[in-house]
């Protein structure tokens, strides 16, 4: 009778081991789950600010074409043009900026997944510090 104590310590011990590194590893699922939908919603937001700027970009480089095709006077049609050519520029930065946005996102998305990594190589150790021993009289 009294080998089978001590076993049944140890069940019970691995069984609540077990147990927290089961609750550990939920929680650095939830935690991953919520920093995935964080940086999707950020990617998500910082694209479509740079597309829509764009966007803008493109259709008043349109508005501003139709209009040259209206005017009377070369000097007119002159600073249309000039416009237009700025406009252009700025379209040009615009399309490096929505690339560049997308790097950014690739980026924090393969921190995200190193991140990730690291967190499943963790490895748990259990060590015995002391055993108490009694008898009962």
């Amino acid at each position: 009778m009294s080998e089978a104590a001590p076993e049944i310590l140890r069940a019970n011990n691995q069984r609540f081991i077990d147990a927290t590194i089961s609750e550990l590893l939920d929680a650095n699922q939830r935690l991953f789950n919520e920093e995935r939908d964080r940086l999707e919603r950020w990617a998500d937001d910082k694209l479509l600010a740079a597309e829509e700027s764009l966007k803008q970009t493109k259709a008043r480089i349109a508005q501003l074409k139709r209009e040259a095709r209206k005017v009377a006077t070369l000097q007119e049609q002159e600073g249309i043009q000039r416009e237009i050519s700025e406009l252009e520029r700025k379209q040009r930065r615009q399309r490096q900026e929505v690339f560049d946005v997308e790097d950014e996102i690739t980026a924090h998305r393969d921190t995200l997944i190193e991140s990730l990594q690291k967190r499943l190589q963790e490895k748990t150790e259990s060590e015995t510090l002391f055993t108490l021993r009694w008898k009962v009289d």
